[in-house]
């Protein structure tokens, strides 16, 4: 709903700037036959029925002709202050909002050569691969997006491993990866944009793209398995604190033993159950030396993480001399560890 909203508030803002002003609107003249004509455009301005086109097909969604029949008439009008104002806004609908539109954008058509080269069914299917990414860009439902991508990540699969070469497919799939969060396909997607020399583009859409597979951690293959395999905490991690080193003690269990920033051996400060390849439960000790309530180990707050899942910000319960202050504040007034990956060794 929120990217509809921006379309029809530059939809809006287009209409008003393409309207042919007031004066030549009303303003008319008699023809010989005594009927009255409706003045030309002023000179050096597009005529009327382009500028109106041009808003139409921004009503329609269709940013990608907008942009083109806007520079083409600029060619012819270049000072036309309506025209120039139409492509900034044009071009700012056209900014992407996440990472599955950034390469589901309007720049489909011309970005892959080699699909010129497909014919019969296998031009059917690079299409119907491209318009199911559409359907997905156009579909302000999440969870029917998501529907679109999985389809267009199944298919296009084994439309892939037929033509490797179709580098707009394997862009569309890295997008498709960081918004169903599959790690997998992400890596895969990333080698071959890497292979292609897409870190060498000059293409900002493109570099943005990479840039968050690496953000994600998705370009390196130990990362990926980790990430895959829950593995993500193990290791050593700063904060302002000391240092705490995570390790298993079972399948399913973390601890971790932490070192001061003098270097000598701290106490087991974390611990966490894992409940799900995605779900961890941690909980924190609290020393009774320190205060009085809470104390001993409770649940935290809230755990966040980072894309990459290198840093890590948790929130938790703050002590206080009673337990009435403690009811009071041990919750709204919280202590914040905030915990940043080093290492991935598990020893000092």
């Amino acid at each position: 709903m929120k990217e509809l909203a921006k379309a029809f508030i530059f939809g809006s803002v287009l209409t008003l700037i393409l309207l042919p002003p007031l004066r030549a609107q009303t303003a008319t003249s008699t023809r010989a036959d005594g009927h009255a004509a409706a003045n030309p455009a002023p000179s050096g301005q597009a005529p009327d029925e382009m500028t109106r086109k041009i808003t139409e097909l921004v009503h329609a969604g269709k940013y990608t002709e907008a942009q083109q029949l806007t520079t083409g008439l600029l060619v012819a009008y270049p000072s036309d202050q309506r025209l120039i104002k139409a492509k900034a806004l044009i071009e700012k609908l056209s900014v992407p909002a996440g990472p599955t539109s950034a390469t589901l954008g309007s720049r489909q058509t011309a970005e892959n050569t080699n699909a010129e080269t497909l014919t019969g069914m296998d031009k059917v299917e690079y299409n119907v691969l491209i318009e199911l990414t559409r359907q997905a860009q156009r579909n302000t439902d999440l969870e029917q997006q998501k529907v679109s991508l999985r389809r267009f990540m199944d298919e296009s699969g084994a439309f892939l491993r037929k033509y490797p070469d179709q580098m707009l497919l394997w862009q569309i799939r890295a997008a498709s990866a960081l918004s169903l969060d599959d790690a997998n396909a992400g890596y895969d997607a990333g080698q071959k944009l890497l292979a292609a020399k897409a870190a060498d583009s000059n293409d900002p859409k493109l570099q943005q793209l990479i840039s968050q597979l690496k953000i994600k951690g998705w370009l390196d293959k130990q990362q990926v398995q980790d990430y895959n395999n829950n593995k993500w905490f193990l290791g050593t991690w700063s904060s302002s604190r000391g240092k705490v080193v995570f390790s298993k003690s079972e399948p399913e269990h973390i601890e971790s033993y932490g070192f001061q920033p003098d270097g000598t051996y701290g106490r087991n400060v974390f611990r966490g159950t894992i409940l799900s390849p995605g779900e961890i439960q941690w909980e924190v000790y609290l020393d009774p030396a320190l205060g009085c309530c809470p104390s001993g180990w409770q649940p935290v707050i809230s755990c966040e993480l980072s894309d990459n899942k290198r840093t890590m910000k948790l929130l938790v319960p703050s002590q206080w001399a009673t337990e009435n202050d403690s009811r009071r504040g041990s919750r709204t007034k919280p202590d914040t560890y905030v915990l940043i990956k080093v290492s991935d060794s598990q020893s000092q």
